[in-house]
């Protein structure tokens, strides 16, 4: 009996592991990275990182940066292709699928050109 209270505990004990990792994900995946400079089409170096323009950026482009796939990626650029370029980086929380939560982590990669950004009137 003391052999099957053994084996018992020994697959609770490994159930409760498996049941642990499968709730808390990130505690076991590594850091995001972004993709090596020398994929990402257009991004410039900047502290030890790269820019990414996001009124030139293509879809393939936007989907280096973390947490965001392909669907965002595409509706940013058909947000961008029917409003125009984007003035700030602040813009893309008008994208739907972007808000405060999915920029702050990538605001740090991205920038808007001055000769992109719409231009101002001012008289």
């Amino acid at each position: 009996m003391a052999r099957m209270e053994r084996w018992t505990l020994a697959l609770s004990i490994a159930a409760l592991i498996l049941l642990f990792a499968w709730a808390h994900p990130r505690l076991w995946a590594g850091e995001e990275r972004l993709a090596p400079i020398a994929t990402v089409e257009g991004a410039s170096i900047e502290n030890g990182g790269y820019l990414i323009d996001i009124n030139t950026a293509g879809a393939r482009t936007l989907e280096t940066l973390p947490g965001i796939g392909e669907v965002l990626a595409e509706s940013i650029v058909a947000y961008r292709e029917e409003h125009g370029p984007f003035a700030s980086v602040d813009e893309l929380d008008h994208v739907y699928g972007i808000g405060e939560g999915k920029l702050e982590p990538i605001r740090r990669f991205l920038t808007v050109e001055p000769s992109q950004a719409p231009k101002s009137c001012t008289q």
